[in-house]
């Protein structure tokens, strides 16, 4: 017996050919495309844990930072409260008031300026007086005198044992060509 050789029709020729492709294409998923994706899905969730351990390193690194910033700040108040400590000496309280408005009487007349009012000012913000974060004390000081001798009264101030800050000051023309009237707004 022999097999008749019967030629195929299209539509089985077609269908031959999309059953190869099936088959072709399920192979490739099994063999190439689902290993890979195994291995992408391995990868996925490795750097998702790398990821979670590494900000939990970063939070925990971060704490760390956040103590040492905290020391750190720490020791910089304590050095700003010894540096205020050092500044408060050398401003007048109370107690040194008379004595820092004795030593500018005293330099005043050293330095030939006559003085016409020394008096404390109302309230510790007066009208054009700077303003200044610690209490201080404002005085008007009226002098009359010549302008080398003013300059020289104003140098003296500078070396005073206790901080003296002029915040104001008026010259004016007294009666006399060399002679000047100076108003002096000054905070002790």
């Amino acid at each position: 017996m022999k097999m008749a050789k019967k030629k195929l029709t299209k539509l089985e020729q077609m269908g031959i050919i999309a059953l190869i492709a099936v088959i072709a294409c399920f192979f490739y998923v099994k063999e190439v495309y689902e290993p890979e994706c195994k291995k992408f899905k391995a990868l996925k969730e490795n750097w998702t844990k790398l990821s979670k351990e590494v900000k939990e390193l970063k939070w925990k690194q971060g704490s760390k930072d956040i103590f040492s910033s905290i020391q750190e700040k720490e020791e910089e108040l304590a050095e700003a409260k010894s540096k205020l400590k050092k500044a408060s000496a050398i401003l007048a309280d109370k107690e040194d008031l008379s004595k820092v408005m004795t030593i500018i009487s005293q330099l005043a007349r050293q330095h030939n300026l006559k003085i016409q009012e020394f008096s404390p000012v109302e309230g510790n913000n007066p009208q054009d007086a700077k303003e200044v974060f610690l209490n201080r004390d404002f005085h008007k000081l009226i002098i009359v005198g010549e302008f080398l001798d003013l300059k020289e009264f104003l140098k003296g101030l500078n070396f005073l044992p206790k901080l003296v800050t002029v915040d104001k000051v008026l010259i004016e023309r007294e009666g006399k060509k060399s002679n000047l009237k100076i108003t002096m707004l000054l905070s002790i």
